[in-house]
């Protein structure tokens, strides 16, 4: 017997194995919308990997890693006006001129010796962190952080610094409860809520990340990283959307 007649014998009997895409829709009783489902899930999927994969921009490759690393550690307050150094007020404003220029070993060493003058202050502990870090003394910089945390529990950079050390060390679980208490010290840290929303998705919280990452925006509009963080936010999203569909 040939097999187009074996075929057409086992039709007639009702017996033609349904194809694995039928069968998967049979079983949820939606296979009437498999031709209407699977276009939109190679769409959302193009649209993942574009957002995913597209190269970022000159502009946005040194501070967008959104969803690959925490932001650097940040000073306790914005540099000011150029001073005469005569107290550890002075230096300290010193020292963050040294560091918002990029010259870190200076800021360390000025921050050192204001700490020797001051060494109850949490902010000159927290710059003096920030220096370290910058100069890849991460040991130096957790120890400073911690300092820094011993002297006021609450301060919003220090916790948001030493949960970045943490989290660059892979200690995700210990950096995140810290990066809460930054934001519960200051909400409207917008650079806490940037590190929370990497440590949300590395820990596979989407929604979280993309909560997080809405509310930097709202935030920080015009931060040099928006542009990347728009970007990520559509990316998550269509994740989000891919995800919800696999679960029905």
């Amino acid at each position: 017997m040939s097999l187009i007649h074996q075929a057409l014998k086992k039709l007639e009997a009702g017996k033609s194995p349904a194809s694995t895409t039928e069968y998967a829709f049979k079983k949820t009783g939606t296979r009437a919308l498999m031709p209407f489902v699977l276009p939109v899930l190679v769409l959302i999927s193009i649209v993942i990997a574009y957002f995913t994969y597209a190269p970022a921009s000159k502009k946005n490759e040194a501070v967008n890693t959104a969803s690959k690393a925490v932001r650097p550690a940040s000073t306790t307050n914005a540099p000011q006006k150029a001073v005469v150094v005569n107290s550890v007020p002075d230096l300290s404003s010193l020292a963050r001129q040294e560091y918002q220029a990029g010259r870190f070993t200076q800021a360390e060493a000025i921050l050192k010796d204001a700490i020797k003058k001051k060494p109850a202050s949490a902010d000159l502990q927290n710059d003096l962190g920030a220096a370290a870090l910058r100069l890849g003394k991460k040991k130096e910089a957790q120890a400073a952080f911690k300092k820094a945390l011993e002297l006021d529990s609450v301060h919003p950079q220090a916790l948001n610094n030493y949960a970045s050390v943490l989290f660059e060390m892979g200690q995700s679980a210990k950096a995140l409860p810290l990066v809460e208490r930054a934001i519960k010290a200051d909400p409207s840290y917008a650079d806490a809520r940037f590190n929370m929303a990497v440590m949300l998705e590395k820990r596979g919280d989407l929604q979280g990340s993309l909560s997080s990452y809405e509310e930097f925006l709202r935030l920080s509009p015009t931060d040099a990283a928006a542009s990347g963080v728009r970007r990520k936010l559509m990316s998550l999203r269509s994740e989000l959307i891919l995800k919800q569909a696999r679960n029905r």
